[in-house]
């Protein structure tokens, strides 16, 4: 988790620190903040293999990014370009992102709010599609602020910010945009398979789904109500964990001798 500020347009950079200092439990470890031409961007990380330092830069030194969120498929995608020395799935955006521009948002997987700066003064912002990753903005007049959380705004702010729509990316030339339908077009065709055919199918989604976010740079754990759907997705993780010779942290929260506790 990181928690991130950017602001474009006539800015106060004392405002976007104070902004960014509200931020400071999304990020322990780290604090950083830039200003190119006229956006500034800055964030706030912890140290492991999934939030490097920030704002990235690109190997060429054109593009600076802050981040947060990770990349699944991350591996799966680079191998289609020419890319060199990344070394944590979100940092994967960048040369995604040089070789395909807005385009490249919809080929990730994984939840992720970004805000991507290049030299010539440019700015894009995106949003995973399902909003999984927190992103909040607010305009006035020719400014544009962008934060991780409402709590970052100032006061006078927080009323008129509004979430950044998921699946949607912002540019300083074009504006905002989709990039993604959130459901396919097809969703609501009725389904000619039958029971059982259905039933492996989303079997299979749900294992493939799961399998997918055992991500190998990070420990995962999975935390348990009790309920038909974290033991589902717990059961899943830990064949994947017991096919590597490990074993799956779990953990519950509750009061003594709550449900939650008992399951």
């Amino acid at each position: 988790m990181s928690g991130i500020v950017a602001s474009r347009g006539p800015m106060d950079v004392s405002e976007s620190e104070r902004m960014l200092s509200r931020l400071a439990h999304r990020g322990i470890d780290g604090e950083r903040g830039v200003t190119i031409s006229n956006n500034w961007i800055g964030s706030r990380w912890t140290d492991n293999d999934i939030a490097p330092a920030q704002p990235m830069t690109s190997n060429d030194g054109d593009l600076h990014m802050v981040a947060d969120g990770e990349i699944y498929n991350y591996q799966s995608l680079l191998d289609t370009i020419d890319a060199a020395d990344v070394e944590s799935s979100i940092e994967s955006v960048l040369p995604l992102y040089a070789e395909h521009g807005v385009d490249a948002f919809r080929q990730l997987d994984g939840p992720f709010s970004l805000v991507i700066v290049d030299d010539k003064g440019h700015m894009t912002v995106a949003r995973d599609p399902l909003g999984i990753s927190p992103l909040y903005w607010y305009r006035d007049g020719d400014r544009v602020m962008f934060a991780s959380e409402l709590g970052a705004f100032n006061a006078e702010a927080i009323g008129d910010a509004q979430s950044f729509p998921p699946g949607h990316a912002w540019t300083s030339e074009d504006g905002l945009s989709r990039f993604v339908e959130p459901m396919s077009p097809n969703c609501e065709e009725q389904p000619t398979q039958g029971r059982e055919s259905l039933l492996a199918d989303i079997r299979n989604e749900l294992v493939s789904s799961v399998e997918s976010q055992m991500m190998d740079d990070t420990d995962v754990a999975a935390f348990l109500s009790g309920g038909l759907d974290s033991s589902l997705i717990a059961a899943i993780a830990q064949n994947w964990m017991r096919e590597r010779g490990k074993k799956l942290k779990t953990f519950a929260v509750g009061l003594d001798g709550s449900p939650d506790i008992l399951a």
